[in-house]
């Protein structure tokens, strides 16, 4: 348990328990606020589509060939058919649940590309600093835990070791008392 603490306090020092690496890999299977080239350990063969897929979907949907919105639901469909065993998260439904939204906001011409791109920027930034507070919360909680046990350990040896000398004293008293006789 120590060294599984340990491991998640070193992930998060060095950034790693970001939203994408350890609650769900954000950066690699949601949609991107704008064509972004990357590729996923995971899930190589669905992301290497997925990045198709999210090309033209955006070609398209600047072209009016199809609604923002339809671009992002046929992208979430595409994903769930490719990698059906992506994890998916409140943290994921709420990002995807606000990307759906400024999608019709964009349809609608309330909105432009570069506020989408901006406003998804800022609410992945959100959730990322979210994220890792409550990473942070959760290790303080098990840091104070072990400290408590570690300090229960403590006394009970510490009672342990009192009750051995009391133990050791009444048995010298004992012997001393029969060797008398």
């Amino acid at each position: 348990m120590k060294n599984l603490v340990q491991i998640i306090l070193l992930m998060v020092l060095s950034g790693c328990a970001e939203l994408g690496l350890v609650t769900f890999h954000m950066d690699e299977m949601l949609l991107a606020p704008q064509p972004t080239p990357r590729s996923s350990f995971y899930f190589r063969d669905a992301s290497k589509k997925l990045i198709a897929y999210e090309s033209e979907g955006f070609t398209l949907a600047r072209s009016n060939q199809t609604t923002w919105l339809q671009f992002v639901d046929g992208y979430y469909q595409e994903r769930t058919r490719l990698a059906p065993n992506v994890r998916e998260t409140d943290t994921a439904h709420e990002y995807q649940s606000y990307q759906r939204m400024l999608a019709d906001k964009l349809d609608k011409k309330q909105i432009s590309e570069i506020e989408w791109t901006y406003q998804l920027e800022k609410k992945r930034n959100e959730l990322v600093e979210r994220e890792r507070m409550i990473a942070n919360a959760t290790l303080a909680s098990i840091a104070a835990q072990q400290a408590s046990t570690a300090a229960q350990h403590a006394a009970n040896s510490a009672e342990d070791a009192a009750n051995a000398q009391r133990n050791r004293q009444n048995q010298q008293a004992a012997d001393a008392y029969y060797n008398r006789k």
